[in-house]
């Protein structure tokens, strides 16, 4: 009896530690919906960006298709484009499905994607424009996001730049506004950025603001953050 009580003591045991594993696996992993409304919560404001949750959601989607949201799908890749210049994009797009990169949303960010990893910033706002009022707008400072990432390429590039053509790049008139706030000297049409590390070493091979502006060294930076 002494042996049979033992075994139920230890089955007992084994059940109890089975339930409490369980009890705090689903504890400490979000619900679908959880996550679906982490995603929805990113986009009200610009600074708010859960890398780790909204790639957990897409891998659960990818595990269970019948989960999908697609909607769901589009702030993330949404959110994920405006975190440049880190690889979130290309890294969600992976895991999404193929049928849900057919949709016209995902498609269109998809091209807005690889202007900006190729450098095409005018053709790129020129194409933003036709889906800013219904896409882009879904996500608070989106515009901002995207001129920081080409100011940040600019000023590794160059260590000046010609105005309008600076205005071109960024889509905006207030030059002015961000040489204050980012220290950088305007003068006969001629915007200098502060000297850093990268636009030393290049200063030798052109100055953006005489001459052409070059995209393929553009894209080279891009390429080369990417793989680093």
């Amino acid at each position: 009896r002494a042996r049979g009580e033992k075994t139920d003591s230890f089955v007992t045991y084994v059940r109890r530690r089975t339930t409490a594993r369980a009890t705090m696996s689903s504890t400490a992993r979000p619900s679908t919906a959880e996550l679906e409304e982490s995603v929805r919560a990113q986009l009200g404001e610009r600074a708010k960006y859960d890398r780790v949750a909204s790639l957990a959601l897409l891998r659960r989607y990818q595990a269970q298709p019948a989960l999908v949201n697609v909607d769901v799908v589009v702030s993330v890749l949404l959110k994920a484009l405006m975190a440049l210049p880190d690889s979130d994009f290309s890294l969600a797009l992976s895991l999404v499905n193929e049928g849900v990169q057919q949709h016209d949303d995902v498609v269109q960010l998809k091209k807005l994607s690889k202007l900006l990893s190729t450098c095409q910033f005018e053709q790129f706002w020129t194409e933003a424009a036709t889906c800013r009022d219904g896409l882009l707008a879904r996500a608070a400072g989106f515009d901002d996001a995207i001129r920081d990432f080409v100011v940040g390429v600019v000023t590794i590039t160059y260590q000046s730049i010609d105005r309008g053509l600076l205005e071109k790049l960024l889509n905006t008139k207030d030059v002015a506004a961000l040489a204050k706030r980012l220290e950088w000297t305007v003068a006969d049409d001629v915007v200098r950025f502060p000297p850093n590390d990268a636009n030393s070493a290049r200063a030798s091979q052109a100055n953006a603001g005489r001459e052409t502006f070059k995209l393929a060294q553009l894209t080279h930076v891009i390429a080369s953050g990417a793989a680093s």
